[in-house]
This record gives structure tokens, C-alpha cells and sequence, in this order.
């Protein structure tokens, strides 16, 4: 009721904020003044509604600002937007038109109809430095993030995850420019309180409460931060204030209480107060369900499952057959718990189905499903169930280490090896992968003989080449080469390709040409080996080889249609049109992905002939890292952006460059007479004749 309330006050603010402001616009005609003034919304919208739409008119920004509040009023929140959007554009700066729209994102859009950040985005770049625009914004994300955890099956969306700390950036930001809204604090604690920040709630909290009466709902806010944080001599007056005023809502009071120190990990003090609850009013909703989350967290399973099957007959909680299920787990009751975890996956798809939305269950639901069909010993099954919860959330700990012991039980290690690289790649737990793979190579250090007689690979050479991807996103290139000459040692083909990439990233040529002509050796798709041979080549000064090797590759492979692949080829072989089909920074001599992040440059690879780099003075070397271009940093895609659109072409440029631990500076020059291109190949008849 606070919120509606809250929500009427601010409308009627902007009225009278916009009444001021139509005084001094004698240009809309006395019967347009008129008719806002007595209120007359329809009579507003038939005056005012061409000059709205005509962005000629002398009065459009007025005429659009006051069609948009008068569709508001009338309930038209699309329209009104529409409109407003509209006035804001022909006149940013007008702080009326600016509230009203901040309010019409307070209340927030139908959830399917329009996005609420395509026009909060707007008022925050526009308005981000006035505080009650901010407060207003807030509370739309607010709005939104409440919407979609009251419905039972939208609770899994990250949409509310996404708005929660929009809306709390938003309140910080309105506390800090200071608005006129006394409730922005207390708002701001209830969103630091449901997203784990306790400290920060208690202190915006009891800042609410110094600016002037508040109601029970910040007490229990506040009771529930300090809860959490076991401080229960001011927890415990925070509450008895609370109930002081509002004395016939005990019941509540004590749920909240209950709910809060189940947050805090205090289960049977949670237990016990929801149990209170629930004798004082049985009606009261999705009690059952608490008391059966807070027994599972004591181990009571029994009064847990007796919990959670009332909560699914009373309150019909998809989920109370997903803890049911836990609790039979629990209880090694394995059939029980497949039953209700089955029932639980389906009821969950069928009633995403009707609403047409996402008709996968939660990651949680399969995996658990997997985990009692394997007690059952439904290895199969359980496996599969396994790795689909995995695939869906790879970060997730307990998921990989279910389904690495799961492949190593079943004799898969090939899969176990996979699961672990997947999992270093998709989270921050690389060090612990890295470990595992190697604990598989402690068990079976040498090729196991099924391996041989299934046709599979050895798992030591996946293994080593598992291990050396991972050191590889870590830029340990050294490890990386080293795991990856142990691949190639065990007869792994794919191997030798990714080495020698590794190889160039350390400088060691010589070691990856022997890489990637073992490639051309051993495989019969050659035009990966090709491709990186010829580009070997072309660094180390030797074009007309490397034409040869470009000419070979087949001309519908990607690798020759790619714009590295024929610019590559148009440098060896000498061909004029080479630096048309380079941009500036291909030119640099940069190949094969050298970025090292945000801010912390690239490293030079190898100098190709004719580029930019290969005339600089003092002379570069490959291994060096370039730290940025004309002032520019690099390191990501989007940093050297500015370098493939051509911008630096017209005069020379500075670079800063770092080598070992000292930085200096080079020039360089972009335009053609500087940086030469390499003489024709002199085979390079030879090569086209070679081409298939």
C-alpha cells in the first residue's frame, strides 16, 4: 500500500511541477492551458495532438510533454512514453517532462510488452545528476526485479538478478546528489538486506529512520541485517519496535524473524520460529515451505518432507516436489526420491509449456535426478542427466566433480579428461582442473590397451593436450609447449598444429616449422599445417617457400578466404594488391591472436616483411609487446578497433613498446613509400601451377 501511495505523491509532484511550467507557455492557446488546468485529458489530446505529432511546430516539445501526461493520466502508460521520449529529445532540458517519464519507469512496463531499460538508460545519461530522476529509476528496477521473484516459475530468470544491482546503483547514486525523497534509504536498505550486503543495510536503515517516522517493514529490515549479522540484543529492540507498531501483525513479524535467521544458517532457531508461526496462523502463505527449507538445512528430514507435502497440497509449489525428492535423497530412500524428482522435472515443463517460456527444468533438478537414478544404478541414464546439468552450468563445482567421478567409475576417461578442461575453461577453478587431469595421468601414467582395441586415442596424449590448452588460456606458453610436445610424443596429430602456434608465440621458429610439417606429414587435411607453415615462412624472410605452401591450400577452405589467409598469401607472393587487403593492423605484423587483456598490450609474434614494424628504429623483436598506438591501449578487440578502421593512416604515430622490463618509444608511419612491400616471389609461376 506504502508503494502506491509513494507513487501517487510523486504524480502529484510532477502535476504541480508542470502546472507551474504551463503558466509560462502562453504559446499552447488559452484553451489548451485551460483544459490542463481543469484536468481535462481528452480535450488535451484532441488540442494538442497534431502539434505533437508535427516536429515543425513552434510548441512541439510543449505539446508533446503534455499529450504524454495526459495519455498518463488516462492509463495509456505506452502511449505516454511514446510521447514523452518525444518531448525529451526536442527538449532535454526540461526537468518536468524528465519526472514524468522517471515516474512512468517507476511503475514500470508489462512484463513481454516494452523493455524497461530503453528509456531508464535514457534518463540516466540525460539526467544522472539530479537525484529525484535517479530515486525514480530506481524504484522501476526495483519494480521489476520484485516482479519477477513473486512468480514461483520466474524465480530461476537472471532478469532479477540483473535488476537487483541496477536498482541499488541507482538509489546510491539519488542518496548521494540528494533527493527530496525521504523513503530512497529505506528502500536502498531493503535491497542491500535481499542481496546479502548486511552492514550497508543497517546503515541506510537507521538513516531512514533519522529523517523521520518509518514504518514496521524498516524495523524488520533492519532486524533481519543485524540478524544476519548475530547481533541479537539489537536485532531482538529492532523487532520488539516493530511490533510495537504494529501490534496485530505478530505473525508476520515472527515469519520474518524465522526467515532471517534461516539466511543466517540458524536452522532450528528457524524452525522454531515458523513452527510458531504456523500455530498462530495456519492460513499464513509459504510457511510450510520454510519450515520444510529450514529442517532440511537441521538434517530433520522427516518433519521436512512432512513440510514440504503440505506446502504442495496447500500453497502448490512446483519446488516442494524438488525438496521432497532431497529429503528421500537424504533418507537413501532412492526409488522415493527418482519418483519425486522425475514428477517435479515434468510438472516444471508442463507448466512452462502453457506459458510458452523456457520448458527446461533447473540445473539443480536434473542433476539431482541423475544422482538418484545412479544410487539406482541406472548408469546410462544417471550419465547422461549428469552432463546435461553440467552443460548448462559448467562453472558449477559440485556438477563437475559428480560427473568427473562418474566417467572415472564408468572407465571414460576420456570424458573425464574433457569435463575438466571445460570446466578450467568456463570458471575460476583452472587450478583445480589442471589437478585433476593430472591425478588421471598419477592413476594410468601409460596408454591403456582398450584405448587401442576401441580405436581411441591414447588418454595420456588428450591429456597433455587437455593440460596444455588450459596453461595456454593461462599465457603460460612454456607449460603449453611442453604438455604439447608430450602429445605429440604419444602420436597426437592435432597437437602439432596448436604447438607450433605456441611455438611462434615464444619466438622458437625453427621448432614450429618441424611442428607443422609433421602436421602435413601425419594428417590428411594438410590446410591447417599449410596455413601455418607458409606463415612461418613468411616471417622468417623465405616468401617464395611460402608461396608455395599458401598456393597448396585448397581455394574453398576457409583459411584461403579468410582476409589473413589472402592478404598472407599476397605478401609471399609479392602481389601489388597486398596492402589493399590489409588493414592497419595486420600491418603491424601482429598474427594469430597476440592479445594479452585489457590494457596490457599485445606481443609482436613475428615481424612479417613489408610491414610497418619491420622498418621501425630502433628495431623491433619479436616477443616485445606493444602497448598502445597513438595514444590508444591495447589489448581487446574493441581497443584496436580504432587501428582496423584506418583512422591512423594519414600521418606518422607514436607507439609505446615494452621490452623485458623497460618501455620506449617508436614511430610509425603508415603510408605506402614507407613501408615497402617484399620483392616478387621469384617462383611465383611455380606456385600457381601447384595450386589444385
Amino acid at each position: 500500500m506504502s508503494r502506491w501511495i509513494g507513487w501517487v505523491a510523486s504524480g502529484l509532484l510532477v502535476v504541480l511541477a508542470s502546472s507551474a511550467a504551463v503558466a509560462r507557455e502562453p504559446a499552447l492557446g488559452p484553451e489548451a492551458v485551460a483544459a490542463i488546468q481543469a484536468g481535462k485529458w481528452d480535450d488535451v489530446v484532441k488540442l494538442l495532438g497534431k502539434a505533437a505529432e508535427d516536429a515543425s511546430s513552434d510548441v512541439h516539445a510543449q505539446a508533446a510533454h503534455w499529450v504524454g501526461a495526459a495519455y498518463y493520466h488516462k492509463g495509456d502508460r505506452a502511449r505516454a512514453v511514446r510521447h514523452l521520449r518525444e518531448a525529451m529529445r526536442a527538449a532535454p532540458s526540461c526537468r518536468a517532462t524528465a519526472l514524468m517519464l522517471a515516474d512512468l519507469v517507476e511503475v514500470g512496463p508489462r512484463p513481454g510488452r516494452t523493455r524497461l531499460s530503453d528509456w531508464a538508460e535514457e534518463l540516466r545519461r540525460l539526467w544522472g545528476h539530479d537525484g529525484d530522476v535517479m530515486y525514480s529509476i530506481g524504484r522501476g528496477y526495483m519494480e521489476n526485479h520484485m516482479r519477477f521473484i513473486t512468480s514461483r516459475l520466474d524465480a530461476y530468470s537472471s532478469a532479477a538478478s540483473r535488476s537487483l544491482p541496477l536498482a541499488i546503483e541507482c538509489f546510491q547514486q539519488a542518496e548521494r546528489l540528494g533527493t527530496t525523497r525521504s523513503e530512497s534509504a529505506r528502500w536502498l536498505a531493503f535491497l542491500l538486506y535481499h542481496s546479502g550486503r548486511y552492514e550497508e543495510a543497517v546503515a541506510y536503515g537507521r538513516a531512514a529512520m533519522k529523517r523521520g517516522p518509518v514504518g514496521y517493514d524498516t524495523y524488520l529490515v533492519l532486524a533481519g541485517a543485524l540478524t544476519s549479522l548475530r547481533r541479537d540484543a539489537e536485532a531482538q529492540t529492532a523487532y520488539a519496535q516493530a511490533l510495537r507498531l504494529a501490534p496485530g501483525k505478530s505473525d508476520l513479524i515472527q515469519y520474518e524473524r524465522g526467515k532471517a535467521l534461516y539466511r543466517a544458517g540458524r536452522y532450528n532457531e528457524a524452525v522454531q520460529a515458523f513452527r510458531h508461526t504456523l500455530s498462530k496462523a495456519w492460513s499464513q502463505p509459504n510457511v510450510r515451505h520454510w519450515i520444510g527449507m529450514a529442517a532440511l538445512g537441521a538434517k530433520d528430514y522427516r518433519l521436512a518432507m512432512w513440510a514440504f507435502i503440505e506446502s504442495r497440497n496447500v500453497d502448490d509449489r512446483v519446488d516442494a516436489l524438488y525438496y521432497m525428492g532431497r529429503c528421500a535423497y537424504a533418507m537413501e530412500r532412492w526409488e522415493l526420491a527418482e519418483e519425486h524428482f522425475r514428477k517435479a522435472c515434468d510438472t516444471y515443463v508442463a507448466k512452462r509449456r502453457r506459458r510458452r517460456s523456457d520448458e527446461r527444468p533447473p540445473p539443480d533438478w536434473v542433476h539431482y535426478l541423475g544422482r538418484a537414478k545412479w544410487a539406482r544404478k541406472k548408469y546410462d541414464e544417471a550419465l547422461k542427466l549428469l552432463a546435461e546439468a553440467f552443460q548448462r552450468r559448467r562453472s558449477n563445482r559440485l556438477y563437475a566433480r559428480w560427473l568427473y567421478h562418474a566417467y572415472l567409475a564408468r572407465g571414460n576417461v576420456h570424458g573425464a579428461i574433457d569435463l575438466c578442461y571445460d570446466w578450467g575453461r568456463y570458471s575460476s577453478n583452472r587450478p583445480h582442473a589442471i589437478e585433476a587431469i593430472r591425478n588421471i595421468l598419477k592413476k594410468w601414467p601409460k596408454p591403456r590397451p582398450q584405448d587401442f582395441f576401441a580405436g581411441k586415442r591414447p588418454h595420456v596424449n588428450r591429456a597433455h593436450h587437455q593440460l596444455a590448452r588450459l596453461h595456454e588460456l593461462d599465457r603460460r606458453w612454456r607449460t603449453a609447449a611442453a604438455h604439447y610436445a608430450r602429445a605429440r610424443e604419444t602420436r597426437g596429430r592435432l597437437a602439432r598444429t596448436t604447438a607450433g602456434w605456441v611455438l611462434v608465440h615464444l619466438g622458437r621458429l625453427d621448432e614450429a616449422e618441424q611442428c607443422f610439417r609433421d602436421y602435413i606429414r601425419y594428417y590428411k587435411s594438410k590446410d591447417y599445417g599449410r596455413y601455418g607453415l607458409g606463415t612461418v615462412l613468411l616471417t622468417s624472410g623465405r616468401g617464395a617457400e611460402a608461396a608455395k605452401e599458401f598456393a597448396q591450400i585448397k581455394k574453398e577452405s576457409m583459411l584461403a578466404s579468410c582476409e589473413t589467409g589472402r592478404l598472407y598469401a599476397a605478401l609471399a607472393a609479392g602481389e601489388p594488391a597486398a596492402r589493399e587487403l590489409a588493414d592497419p593492423y595486420t600491418l603491424l605484423g601482429l598474427i594469430e591472436g597476440s592479445r594479452l587483456g585489457a590494457g596490457r598490450g599485445e606481443r609482436i609474434l613475428a615481424i612479417l616483411p613489408g610491414s610497418v614494424l619491420a622498418g621501425v628504429r630502433p628495431a623491433l623483436l619479436p616477443r616485445d609487446v606493444l602497448l598502445s598506438v597513438d595514444g590508444k591501449p591495447l589489448g581487446t578487440p574493441e581497443q584496436t578497433a580504432a587501428l582496423r578502421k584506418g583512422d591512423v593512416l594519414a600521418e606518422p604515430v607514436t607507439a609505446r613498446v615494452r621490452r623485458d622490463r623497460c618501455t620506449f618509444t617508436v614511430t610509425l608511419d603508415y603510408r605506402p613509400q614507407v613501408a615497402k612491400l617484399p620483392e616478387a616471389a621469384a617462383t611465383r609461376p611455380a606456385a600457381r601451377e601447384a595450386s589444385p
